[in-house]
């Protein structure tokens, strides 16, 4: 086989990689002409980072949604503060509005699958998952691990493989899992299992609500040793279990 002839092919993804961090890394996506209609799409499935998408985003009452929250009881999985009580289940506050409101979208209009946040999501207006998104954003994620539990900062945190194109995390997560801009969420003290669990349904192509699929192209590269390694290092430490 010539290699010369892969040559444009892996150029291209490396390109088109570093193209979606761009993006990210600005903050904000570039938006499409607003159409002449004034709704968001009734009917929508893939959520387009439109002006008035936007507008909805920014417009979030962090007090309404307090109320909203106490009145779904988000606190039964995620908690008072957004941290949750259970391994397994994500911890969401300390996520951008933007991050969350699109995660509530995908719920809503099916792109994501757990039944339970579904049928909650289904039942909210696109104002509401604003304010929700809004006030889970007030809060904190809790104390990563780091190198305390990992001995020390992975390979792919601080440097990446370009041999396989895969960019060091940091540089779209931020430094500790920060998280930046609209599309790339805090990663630094989520529940070490929920971490798992996520990057193996990416790999594995059960979670594609991903923009651009950038999620499945890292974590199908990654052996599962070294998905466990990032969520040693970006995990927050795991609650006892009671007998």
């Amino acid at each position: 086989m010539n290699n010369d002839n892969q040559k444009p092919k892996i150029m291209a993804s490396g390109v088109a990689l570093l193209a979606f961090c761009v993006v990210a890394l600005a903050g904000s996506p570039a938006l499409p002409a607003k159409k002449k209609s004034t709704t968001i799409g009734a009917h929508a499935t893939t959520m387009k980072w439109t002006p008035e998408i936007m507008k909805t985003i920014m417009s979030g009452d962090p007090q309404r949604g307090k109320a909203l929250a106490k009145q779904h009881r988000c606190k039964k999985c995620h908690g008072t503060d957004g941290v949750s009580d259970e391994n397994d289940t994500p911890n969401i506050g300390g996520l951008s509005r933007a991050y969350a409101f699109k995660q509530m979208w995908d719920y809503k209009y099916r792109r994501r699958h757990d039944k339970s946040m579904r049928s909650r999501c289904e039942k909210i207006t696109h104002q509401d998952i604003a304010d929700l998104a809004a006030w889970f954003e007030t809060f904190k994620m809790e104390p990563m691990m780091g190198v305390a539990a990992s001995k020390s900062v992975p390979v792919l945190v601080e440097k990446g493989d370009m041999k396989r194109l895969l960019l060091p995390c940091k540089t779209c997560h931020n430094e500790k899992g920060k998280g930046r801009g609209l599309l790339v969420p805090a990663i630094g003290g989520q529940k070490r299992e929920h971490f798992i669990d996520m990057m193996t349904a990416y790999k594995e192509s059960d979670r594609t609500n991903d923009d651009y699929g950038v999620m499945r192209f890292i974590a199908e590269k990654l052996t599962d040793d070294e998905i466990e390694q990032l969520a040693l290092y970006y995990g927050s430490k795991p609650l006892e279990e009671e007998d």
